[in-house]
């Protein structure tokens, strides 16, 4: 499949020729013949098409150029924005290092409290509040989700 497949042709107008066969030569001798037939036809030609193109080019305008902002506060409110997305990126990258955090120190706790045999209120109802937490991060919202 990543072989070279050589070529015994060096050219490739013999790799054209057997494509097309004779018709580029065709074509040439039929622009030779039309050239010498008409040639200040020909010549006109060429000229009116270079000065239409000149003038659509005057005329047309093509919007190349960037629109240049002249105001300075809003240059200086661009460039204060400019790493926004970036600074909110790792803002809640902290975010998730946090939760993650939490989240593993609440189910530590439920762990040891799930080792207690005796069992209390307190226990329980602090029991109760950690699954409730932890199953609020366990249902994670889709629209938060990158692709």
């Amino acid at each position: 499949m990543f072989r070279k497949t050589h070529s015994s042709d060096k050219h490739p107008s013999g790799e054209l020729r057997k494509e097309f066969g004779n018709l580029p030569i065709k074509a040439k001798n039929r622009l030779v013949l039309l050239l010498k037939t008409y040639p200040r036809q020909c010549f006109a030609g060429m000229l009116i098409s270079l000065m239409l193109s000149a003038m659509l080019a005057f005329v047309i305008p093509i919007n190349h150029r960037t629109e240049q902002t002249n105001n300075p506060r809003q240059l200086m409110n661009e460039i204060k924005n400019l790493g926004s997305g970036m600074t909110d990126e790792v803002r809640s990258l902290f975010k998730i290092q946090v939760e993650l955090k939490r989240m593993a120190e609440l189910k530590k706790d439920v762990e040891s409290i799930m080792d207690k045999d005796p069992l209390d209120a307190g226990d329980s109802l602090f029991l109760e509040n950690a699954l409730r937490q932890l199953e609020n991060y366990n249902h994670l919202n889709p629209a938060d989700d990158e692709d």
